[in-house]
């Protein structure tokens, strides 16, 4: 029940060609074919999803920027599926699951959802997320062992129910995707039950948001224009980028004594500016002091 960390996208098999009288040799082979042949028709439903649901947004077109993306990513709780299923072809749908976490914990805010402040809690509090960070009965051991109930996927399902195979038409990996299927099973839980306060247009909006398939999730305009918001939104106040947004920093190639000047610079910057205003004693703080004998 392992979980391959490659490079994602292109899916390529060890396996000796074959020819058409040919059967495979042993079950191992015979497993093999099997993934390599879900995935081919896993890959087609994903084709035929972005066919006939909206189009999927992408970060950027440059594939160069794309390749350079981490899958560690995200603070845990607001982490969606592609990102945990080791997915390197993201974009902004892992903001929309991201907002869609947070709208959640919004509703329970409410004292229609929540009679006491002890019953405020995240949507998805998942205490590790295998593999990029497993709980610590989960480091070391052999890749089949079984995951926590509490590991951040299997929070997620046993809130959205155990996703369909037009659900996980998304996963290019096949170690993922049987990694996934071993997961135990879980029904979808009622989310009006949970947030029957404001009604069925906000728990529309939250399904919208929390769609495991990322080419399934709403998009961010399809979110703004839903009925939910309509008495709250102004147009006039929204300013759309025409192209990518790119910062150029992310590009430098910096050293760690170059980071070290940006941490301090930082850290200087707010520190005098708290002191400008609160009129505090312009005493050398740790930092400065350490500079100035290392200098």
């Amino acid at each position: 029940m392992g979980i391959s960390i490659g490079s994602g996208g292109v899916i390529t098999s060890s396996a000796p060609a074959q020819s058409q009288e040919t059967q495979p040799e042993n079950t191992e082979e015979k497993k093999n074919t099997e993934v390599a042949s879900t995935v081919q028709r896993k890959r087609e439903l994903k084709d035929s999803v972005k066919q006939n649901e909206r189009p999927i947004q992408v970060v950027a077109k440059n594939t160069a920027i794309r390749s350079d993306l981490s899958v560690h990513v995200v603070t845990r709780w607001y982490r969606s599926p592609e990102i945990i299923l080791l997915e390197r072809d993201y974009g902004p749908p892992i903001d929309i699951w991201s907002i869609g976490c947070i709208f959640a914990e919004l509703l329970t805010m409410l004292k229609e959802n929540a009679k006491s402040q002890f019953e405020r809690k995240p949507l998805f509090p998942g205490t590790s997320c295998y593999p990029l960070s497993p709980s610590s009965s989960m480091q070391g051991k052999k890749k089949d062992s079984r995951v926590s109930k509490e590991d951040q996927l299997c929070v997620i399902i046993d809130k959205l129910g155990t996703p369909s195979e037009e659900d996980t038409s998304f996963i290019s990996d096949p170690g993922a995707l049987a990694y996934l299927q071993n997961l135990p099973k879980a029904e979808k839980k009622n989310f009006l039950e949970m947030y029957p306060f404001p009604g069925d247009e906000a728990i529309d909006l939250l399904n919208m948001m929390l769609q495991f398939n990322p080419y399934k999730r709403a998009s961010l305009y399809q979110c703004l224009d839903h009925p939910f918001l309509a008495d709250v939104r102004d147009k006039r106040k929204e300013i759309q980028a025409n192209t990518p947004i790119v910062l150029d920093f992310e590009y430098e190639d910096v050293n760690r004594d170059m980071l070290r000047e940006l941490f301090v610079e930082e850290i200087l910057f707010f520190r005098n500016f708290y002191r400008r205003n609160k009129r505090e004693p312009q005493m050398p703080s740790r930092v400065e002091q350490k500079l100035s004998l290392s200098g």
